[in-house]
């Protein structure tokens, strides 16, 4: 998310192409394509007021997309380098084998997210995915933009009189992405995403885990 979706695989071993979800498919491509660092654009300085609800999250992160900016991406996520990106459960076989991505048999603290055998890998891991897709993507945009479709939040009683929201859980399920890369265009349409905020030591919210739950 913002990382949205039923994506496009790019099999760059093999030449096919097939359809899936563009974090998990050209992300990939990417990666293996290029290793290069990212530095990105000089633009607008990032402004942590967009993280002061979770609906701002999701805008600065559509907008860490569409101005291809690993700045604003980055500004996202925890400073502790917690943040785990899971794999949907439909493409858990093509992904458990792969170089640092981790197994968790269960999942069980969230409200959006149930069941077993998931994979994930960390913040190193989805930063570097995502340096590759801005600097090689010519052009990045929504054409019908994220929808958070519920938000669910924790509230801890600090006192009889004074509780604090410290967790966050977004539902997302519609929206429409393009990525132009040269002469190639893909379009995917959104699919079912989970994100888990928690709030930093500036009380802001950053994305602690991002669930991929599309089905194909």
């Amino acid at each position: 998310m913002m990382r949205p979706d039923h994506f496009l695989i790019l099999d760059n071993l093999s030449g096919v192409m097939q359809k899936v979800r563009v974090v998990l498919g050209i992300l990939l491509f990417l990666m293996l394509k290029s290793c290069n660092d990212f530095f990105p654009t000089t633009g607008e300085p990032v402004t942590v007021t967009t993280r002061k609800t979770p609906q701002g999250v999701i805008r600065q992160l559509m907008r860490s997309y569409t101005n291809r900016r690993i700045d604003l991406f980055e500004d996202l996520l925890p400073v502790t380098g917690t943040f785990r990106f899971y794999i949907s459960p439909s493409f858990a076989e093509v992904y458990s084998t792969r170089s640092g991505v981790t197994y968790e048999p269960e999942i069980d603290r969230y409200y959006y997210v149930r069941g077993f055998n998931y994979y994930y890998w960390g913040q190193n891991e989805e930063l570097s995915r995502h340096r590759n897709l801005f600097r090689q993507a010519d052009k990045i945009e929504f054409i019908e933009p994220i929808t958070i479709q519920e938000t669910r939040y924790t509230v801890k009683q600090c006192s009889s009189l004074v509780s604090d929201t410290i967790n966050a859980e977004i539902l997302v399920t519609t929206g429409e992405l393009v990525i132009s890369l040269g002469e190639d265009t893909y379009r995917t349409s959104i699919d079912k995403q989970v994100f888990y905020l928690e709030r930093d030591h500036q009380g802001l919210w950053v994305i602690r885990d991002w669930f991929d739950l599309s089905s194909n």
